[in-house]
């Protein structure tokens, strides 16, 4: 697909469009209207495609809301998804999501982490049948994506370094 991000209209696989709508069901949300659009440019990712995914509607108590969610795809190359073992890899993201985080969140919790470690989005739900997962798009609330061929500045190799004794202190605490 040659896409511009967030330009070009998408559509979701059929059961992952499904699961999305169970979703928005389970979280009492109605009037909705969904709109899927390409959520990065052509390149950008190498192990398949990223939909945003942007919901209007209205909560529980007629509240209107909006979402903003990014899935990622599995490509529908048969080949490459073999060649990349793109079935093993989606599953070990998912885990990360599903099992390691909130590992990391009452970790924290229980040691009472001054700055705890929270800068992931958070995970919707995923659909593996078809290879894709769905979590909160970070671009909406403020995160910017940097070129990913450009050097990492000094100042985030040092947040990358100084964070590693910070959960060996929360560890060490009590």
């Amino acid at each position: 697909m040659n896409a511009q991000n967030g330009t070009d209209k998408m559509q979701l696989p059929t059961g992952v469009a499904r699961k999305l709508e169970n979703k928005l069901a389970e979280r009492e949300i109605t009037n909705y209207k969904i709109e899927v659009t390409s959520g990065a440019g052509k390149g950008d990712n190498y192990l398949g495609v990223i939909a945003k995914i942007n919901i209007a509607g209205t909560d529980e108590s007629g509240k209107k809301i909006n979402l903003n969610w990014i899935a990622k795809i599995a490509p529908e190359n048969e080949s490459l998804k073999s060649v990349l073992n793109v079935d093993a890899l989606y599953a070990r993201e998912v885990y990360i999501y599903e099992e390691i985080f909130p590992l990391y969140a009452r970790f924290q919790d229980e040691r009472a982490a001054l700055h705890p470690f929270d800068f992931h989005p958070i995970y919707v739900f995923q659909h593996l049948e078809e290879n894709c997962f769905v979590m909160e798009d970070l671009k909406s609330i403020g995160f910017i994506m940097k070129d990913r061929k450009l050097r990492l500045p000094a100042s985030r190799g040092e947040l990358l370094r100084d964070g590693g004794p910070e959960i060996y202190r929360i560890y060490h605490e009590r």
